[in-house]
Parts: C-alpha cells; structure tokens; sequence
C-alpha cells in the first residue's frame, strides 16, 4: 500500500500479495485491514451516494500527541532514512522529509518493517552504512541467525516484526516488546561499556590467508600487509575493535591460530569438551 499512488481496494491488495503469498486468503486480507485502521495505521474509506467518504480514527492522532509531549521522543511521518553515522549509543540519523533534512542523534536503533525506507541519495545508504544484510526472501539478517534473532551484526542496532520474518500481528508485538528491551538497555545507561571478548590477532601464526575474513558476520576484519625490519613484506589481518562482537567465527575458520577470542583460546574449548564428555 505504501507503493501504490491510488486507494487500493481489499481485493486488489490480495490479488497483490497473492503473488508473494499464495496460500493467503482473502479474509484474512480483510481482517487485517480493520485491525490497522481501528488501530489507525490506515485510513478506511467506503463509498455512499457514489462519494467517498472517509472513516477517521483518532487513535493514532493520539498516540502522536501523547508521544510529541515527551521531550524525548520524535515523531516523524512520510519520511525516508538518509545516511545513519556512529556507532552503538552514539548514532547520528539523517532523516529526509519532503520539505528538508534533519539529523538526529539517537542511541540505538530499532528496524520494525522490511519495506524500504531508504532515500534516494548518492550520499548516502543506512543499511550499508550499518552492514544490515537481507536474505533471498528480503528479510533482514541477523548476527546468529535463530540464536540470537533480534540483533543484528551491528551492535545497538536491533530487528523485529516483519523486518525479520512473515508473522501475524500479535506475534509482531511480542517481537516488537524484546526489541524494545533490548534498546531500553543501551539507552537507559549513562556509560556503556564494551566487553573485553573480541578477536585478537597473533600475528606470528597468521600468514593473510585471509580465510577469517568473509565469514565474520560484522566485516570487522580486513586484510593488510606491512613491511618487516628485514624487509619482506608480511601479510597479516586486523580487527575492528569497535564493531568486533566477539562471536568466535573466525576462531573456528583460521587453519593456524592465528587469531582468537580474549579469555577463549582454542585450547581453552578442547579442555571444555573433554570435561563435558568425561562426566558424560
């Protein structure tokens, strides 16, 4: 509906989705429908006396003013997202409205829909500009994909609803609530601190072969080459530390131990596994 530049009918929006969808029905189409607009993220209109006549809900004018009370929060409608800079508690957004731009700083960010919201810009793609990644269906991916749902590689930068995955509306809200806790606990603290499991380098066993690379959900490693007292050149990677989630992928990738998790060598997991099986 948000593509369309006319009133869709209900017939019309299920013939539309039928494409994508094919098992959906069409009371299913209606159903939804009269939640959203008694919910007041659509308006209805009917026809009478061959004149279109439109059925207004208040409820989310309401929802608008109560929230525009809050010198904290920030409503914005008919809007697009532009270039998003920063990182986790510290993001600055660039909001495109049809009459301007604004930039805001936020702290975390929530994605809710799998529409795209991006503007078109040549300075700018904020689902680049995070590393956010879709799969073939067009939905977003996420750091461990069923392990850990909500996050994306990007820390302070969550999913839910229909930006992960198709569900229903009760569900999308359940979805909605752990989000918006885990948002709740970047922005809620004054000072955040990082945790000390990232990847470290050992730069004597790692040889660039680069293996580590690709796999690591949070592009935090890149390849690089330097020049050693004696002369030669010595390939090598380096890790972000700032974007570095400390998942251990490219651990369990690196064929020389070349790299690790602080305080989880691999060692370390082999000692574990052998106590696990010996109480087994």
């Amino acid at each position: 509906m948000s593509k369309s530049s006319k009133h869709m009918s209900a017939k019309e929006i299920y013939a539309s989705l039928c494409k994508s969808h094919p098992g959906m029905g069409l009371t299913t189409v209606y159903r939804t429908l009269e939640l959203l607009a008694r919910m007041g993220f659509i308006t209805k209109l009917t026809l009478g006396d061959g004149k279109i006549k439109e059925n207004k809900n208040k409820l989310m004018e309401k929802m608008r003013e109560e929230l525009n009370k809050n010198e904290k929060v920030k409503v914005f409608t008919g809007t697009k997202v532009g270039r998003v800079e920063g990182f986790v508690g510290n993001f600055r957004a660039e909001i495109v409205k049809p009459n301007g731009k604004e930039n805001i700083d936020i702290g975390s960010i929530v994605v809710a829909t799998g529409i795209d919201i991006r503007a078109v810009s040549d300075d700018g793609d904020f689902e680049k500009d995070l590393l956010l990644q879709r799969d073939e269906k067009n939905f977003f991916v996420g750091m461990l994909g069923i392990l850990n749902p909500l996050d994306f590689n990007t820390d302070g930068v969550f999913k839910c609803g229909s930006a992960r995955k198709e569900m229903g509306i009760p569900d999308a809200i359940i979805d909605g609530e752990g989000t918006a806790s885990c948002a709740a606990g970047v922005i809620s603290k004054k000072e955040l601190v990082k945790s000390p499991a990232i990847s470290i380098v050992v730069d004597e066993k790692c040889d660039g072969c680069a293996y580590c690379i690709e796999p690591c959900p949070a592009q935090a490693i890149t390849l690089i080459e330097y020049m050693q007292e004696e002369g030669s050149i010595k390939k090598t990677v380096e890790v972000n530390e700032a974007i570095c989630r400390g998942c251990g992928v490219c651990m369990a990738t690196c064929p020389k131990k070349g790299i690790f998790i602080r305080h989880f060598k691999p060692e370390y997991f082999k000692e574990m596994i052998k106590s696990v099986a010996g109480g087994a």
